[in-house]
């Protein structure tokens, strides 16, 4: 696909998902879970607390890649001690929000833009959560990510995605598990899943 097209439709698909966001904050609120897409705060904390079991973060430096509000710098601050910690958003309403949240934190810092195009520090461990369930009109879209993040971190990526939807036909997509493990197994045989965690969901582990 020439560069152009693909710029073209990979702009279209970031202010599909800034309009699909500002959506939400006009029905729930700016400063709510609910905002980000998330359907109760309960269900963020689980996703949380799966990916902190990455590796002990321990002074180490993690990019939160869609970092939303930020949340989860709070979550691996309250974790690990010491952890250097970078969120990236192209929305810059909840990056307003998260430096508003993340003021207490010394090692911390967030960046607007995307986080496939954007020059972003190159940390330990990268991770997502979430920012991988948007519906693009690039069907390589998921892999492109996926390798381009594993490719820009020293240690490890991290990331959850849902395996089901309940309305298919909404923004929200779901992935194979399988599938998704295939393909992150033929670029490092060093990979976990987990599942059974919360319904319709896994996370996948790969590591250098």
């Amino acid at each position: 696909m020439p560069n152009f097209l693909y710029n073209t439709m990979h702009l279209i698909d970031t202010l599909n998902i800034q309009r699909y966001h500002t959506d939400k904050i006009d029905k729930y609120g700016h400063l709510t879970p609910r905002a980000l897409g998330w359907s109760a705060p309960e269900a963020q904390i689980i996703r949380f607390n799966v990916l902190a079991q990455i590796d002990d973060l321990t002074n180490s430096s993690v990019l939160d890649a869609g970092c939303g509000h930020g949340d989860l710098c709070t979550f691996l601050n309250r974790q690990f001690r010491g952890v250097r910690y970078f969120g990236v958003d192209c929305n810059e309403g909840f990056l307003d929000v998260a430096i508003q949240k993340q003021r207490t934190f010394a090692e911390t810092a967030f960046f607007h833009g995307d986080f496939l195009q954007a020059s972003l520090p190159v940390v330990d461990y990268i991770l997502l959560c979430g920012s991988l369930n948007y519906r693009t009109s690039n069907a390589n879209h998921t892999f492109t990510a996926i390798t381009t993040l594993f490719n820009a971190c020293r240690n490890g990526l991290g990331f959850n995605m849902l395996s089901s939807v309940s309305n298919p036909q909404s923004f929200l997509i779901s992935h194979n598990p399988a599938q998704i493990l295939a393909f992150c197994q033929s670029i490092t045989p060093k990979v976990v899943l987990k599942e059974d965690y919360l319904e319709g969901d896994f996370t996948i582990f790969m590591y250098h």
